[in-house]
């Protein structure tokens, strides 16, 4: 015998994932425009929401190569390669 399952789903509960993941894509867009903020005024410059893009990756990787200290030697160069990277990018977009 040939077991079927036929999921259905109701309009209502599309709207409403759709209305979650609006209201999260515009939490994560004034967080990151508040980031942008606090580096303007720390470095007395505007800097737009790309260039905080860019400056938070630089902070995540400088925080994976310290986490990676005691980690195995791939993952050390792993994270060195992504700060080297980070680095770079900020350096070109300043």
């Amino acid at each position: 015998m040939k077991k079927e399952m036929i999921l259905t789903a109701s309009p209502a509960a599309t709207t409403r994932v759709k209305e979650l993941f609006v209201l999260l894509v515009q939490y994560v867009t004034q967080a990151v425009q508040w980031l942008a903020d606090r580096y303007s005024s720390v470095l007395e410059r505007e800097i737009s929401t790309s260039q905080a893009l860019w400056l938070l990756n630089a902070q995540c990787s400088l925080v994976a190569l310290i986490a990676s200290i005691d980690a195995s030697l791939p993952h050390l160069l792993l994270a060195m390669a992504w700060g080297v990277q980070a680095l770079f990018k900020c350096k070109s977009i300043f």
